[in-house]
């Protein structure tokens, strides 16, 4: 097993994803959020939020229950979709219809689901939540707070 170590200066502070450029290792998982931040006295939108949290970083990514190189050729073609969406690393393994929302909640609270990513907010305050989607498949996200 081989580590590479790689050291690069942030100049500009926000919202970003690293992942692969190596065949189709981005759609089989290799992606992450990077988020820098910025000293509070030089955030320009320090007024609008109280809280800025680890906790609330939304990463979205497709999640086709199979590898990427069974989809080739049609894994850039419209109407490809994945079977379900990882948000933090965490999704509903289903075979259902993934675009109806009533669907998916219900199929959340099933007891071998593994628990969904969950935001803790206090009444009264204002957070910051940042949302990076490093979906591949040809498709949209539609996020429902609920």
């Amino acid at each position: 097993m081989s580590t590479f170590r790689y050291i690069f200066y942030a100049e500009d502070a926000g919202s970003f994803f690293y992942h692969s450029h190596s065949g189709v290792q981005k759609i089989d998982g290799l992606t992450g959020p990077i988020v820098v931040r910025d000293v509070l006295a030089a955030e320009p939108y320090a007024h609008l939020y109280d809280y800025d949290l680890f906790e609330h970083e939304i990463f979205i990514q497709d999640w086709t229950h199979t590898t990427a190189d069974s989809l080739i050729p049609g894994l850039k073609r419209e109407g490809s979709l994945p079977k379900s969406l990882l948000i933090n690393g965490r999704g509903i393994k289903s075979s259902e219809d993934t675009t109806d929302p009533q669907r998916l909640i219900l199929q959340a609270q099933r007891p071998k689901q593994l628990p969904l990513s969950v935001f803790t907010v206090k009444p009264g305050k204002r957070y910051r939540f940042r949302l990076i989607s490093s979906t591949c498949m040809a498709c949209t996200v539609k996020l429902i707070v609920q």
